[in-house]
């Protein structure tokens, strides 16, 4: 077992594939965390494990714990990888090796190498596993150590609602139950996970719940927040929209098409 297991996860901070620039406060806190080392993205073994790995992405992000792997290549390298192969899963770019140095890993190695961190920085567990069975063993992983955050009951979501009288007390509200991600409604009523860059119909994305501020000083200052889950990595967060007249085509049509469990107005 890694050394590093018991103690806080080292200090990183590097670049992605998904154009963000992430490092280990992007994560203590908020949600917990799966690091696999890949080695050479572009290899055809890890091509397979990357692939492998992508199709879980939402698995762990139900989970509420974010999957992230760690590549020997710049950042220019893994954002072309991405683009060409389709991956939403975030590949960090570690060119040098000074990540994989920091977590004890020798570059290269034939089995890829994982590290399991919980939501207050802990390195719970870590291991090693061949290329092709990486994505089922690191799943098992993370449920076997249960660092898996369970979700809020439907009236935690409500009194959220409830007590919320301005915009940043319902998002504060949500996020204090794990929604740390934004949705944004684009063109048509698609709506765009701000952590994947995928768009989803509205009809695809899971509404755990809906509920409407009015401005307290105008009541034409509605919004309308949901609490919703991405269908493609399954983060959860939190999306805003304007209803009533002051709404644009984007909201009022992603509202509409949204399905909604709960409303509470």
């Amino acid at each position: 077992m890694s050394s590093i297991v018991g103690g806080a996860v080292p200090e990183f901070r590097s670049p992605t594939s998904r154009g963000q620039t992430l490092d280990r406060a992007s994560f203590i806190g908020k949600v917990g965390l799966a690091l696999c080392f890949v080695g050479d993205p572009a290899a055809e073994t890890a091509n397979g494990a990357i692939a492998g790995l992508d199709l879980e992405l939402v698995e762990f992000g139900h989970r509420r714990v974010q999957l992230l792997l760690v590549a020997a290549a710049s950042a220019r390298e893994v954002r072309e990888l991405a683009d060409a192969r389709g991956y939403t899963v975030p590949l960090l770019a570690d060119p040098a090796g000074d990540i994989a140095s920091a977590f004890g890993v020798t570059p290269g190695a034939s089995a890829f190498e994982w590290f399991i961190v919980d939501i207050v920085g802990t390195v719970v567990d870590a291991g090693a596993d061949e290329p092709e069975a990486i994505a089922s063993k690191l799943l098992n992983a993370v449920d076997e150590v249960g660092i898996a955050q369970p979700d809020p009951s439907l009236d935690d979501l409500t009194g959220v609602a409830r007590d919320a009288t301005t915009l940043l007390d319902a998002i504060h509200g949500l996020e204090a139950f794990g929604y740390h991600g934004q949705f944004i409604a684009r063109t048509g009523g698609q709506i765009e996970c701000v952590v994947c860059k995928h768009e989803s119909a509205p009809e695809r994305m899971r509404c755990d719940l809906i509920y409407r501020l009015e401005g307290p000083s105008d009541p034409s200052d509605m919004l309308a927040i949901g609490a919703l889950r991405c269908p493609r990595c399954g983060t959860h967060g939190t999306l805003v929209l304007n209803y009533g007249p002051e709404a644009g085509e984007e909201d009022d049509e992603a509202l509409r098409r949204l399905e909604q469990p709960d409303v509470v107005t």
